[in-house]
């Protein structure tokens, strides 16, 4: 273990002395179990880490704080195989209690009931397969009992965990803009600036690496780094989950896996995972992710349709944003 690099770093972060001395034992825990099978923590593989993830949900120690510290340890010392293994689970962990809970302030406790039968929220650890079934069948039950217009605004507004703190910098921007189409140039010109520094330094976006390929795959693609603009309304693509690993590939069903950003969903783009695909109606969640910093930016709700998606066969992930 390199103690003294993850322990400045937590000094930084300001962790107190029982949370550094915790994080430490989470870690060491972690050498333990690679020691016994004979590899240490600098020789990793996903699926051994993957083999762990499972080992503590089997023994219920998939707690929130032993992911973040093998997420934090993984970034600090470099080792990206455990840092995205880790960040991959703590993406979008929220999203099933929060459609738990939301389902239930529109509809009640007793019709949360049905829909949650036999189902218990997933932990941290829970592999994203696993998530994937749950999601596919809870989705299921909704189309049974509800409509399809109540499933969107159950969906629409996002059930990630999105503080408005987050897009101060957005609001900001805008302001600087004046205008909208102003403001998809800053942010265009911004993020291709962080592509750029993101290579130099070897560093990743949101456990994605940028190579050269992918910085001149998102210079030639606006409708992912700008958006398009028609009257009021907004469109834009995303960029792919992995978007290296996607310009590779030729199965059409990987190209579809490498484009989806969300756990609750890509794992059954696979076939090889033998589950059911997830209903492409789950895409809503994803359009409210998008459609989020204009609505900080405007001070109102704002709707978003799905217009392509990987769950229903595409190549790409786009969403239209109506602004007025």
């Amino acid at each position: 273990m390199k103690k003294d690099i993850f322990v400045e770093y937590l000094k930084k972060r300001g962790q107190s002395e029982e949370e550094i001395k915790n994080a430490l034992e989470v870690v060491q825990n972690f050498e333990d179990f690679l020691n016994v099978l004979g590899y240490d923590i600098d020789n990793i593989n996903e699926i051994i880490v993957k083999n762990y993830l499972k080992k503590l949900v089997d023994t219920s120690k998939d707690d929130l704080f032993r992911i973040i510290s093998l997420a934090r340890y993984g970034y600090i010392t470099g080792n990206d195989i455990l840092y995205i293994a880790m960040l991959v689970q703590l993406d979008g962990s929220e999203v099933m209690d929060n459609l738990y809970h939301k389902l239930e302030n529109l509809s009640g406790k007793e019709a949360v009931k049905i829909i949650f039968t036999d189902i218990h929220l997933p932990t941290t650890g829970t592999s994203n397969t696993v998530r994937a079934q749950l999601m596919q069948t809870i989705i299921e039950r909704l189309k049974e009992m509800t409509t399809e217009e109540f499933r969107k605004e159950l969906l629409s507004d996002c059930l990630r965990d999105l503080p408005d703190e987050l897009y101060k910098h957005d609001k900001e921007l805008y302001m600087q803009a004046g205008n909208i189409e102003n403001y998809l140039d800053l942010k265009q010109k911004e993020f291709i600036e962080e592509m750029y520094d993101l290579r130099k330094n070897n560093k990743l976006f949101f456990g994605q690496k940028i190579t050269d390929e992918v910085i001149v795959f998102l210079e030639a693609s606006p409708e992912i780094t700008r958006g398009k603009l028609s009257g009021n309304k907004l469109r834009i693509v995303k960029i792919p989950f992995r978007t290296d690993e996607w310009l590779k590939e030729k199965n059409p069903d990987k190209k579809r896996y490498y484009v989806c950003h969300c756990p609750w969903a890509r794992e059954s783009l696979l076939s090889e995972n033998h589950i059911p695909k997830v209903s492409e109606e789950f895409c809503h969640c994803s359009a409210g992710f998008v459609k989020k910093p204009f609505e900080q930016i405007f001070g109102r709700k704002l709707k978003a349709n799905i217009i392509r998606s990987a769950l229903k066969g595409d190549e790409f992930c786009e969403f239209e944003i109506e602004l007025l």
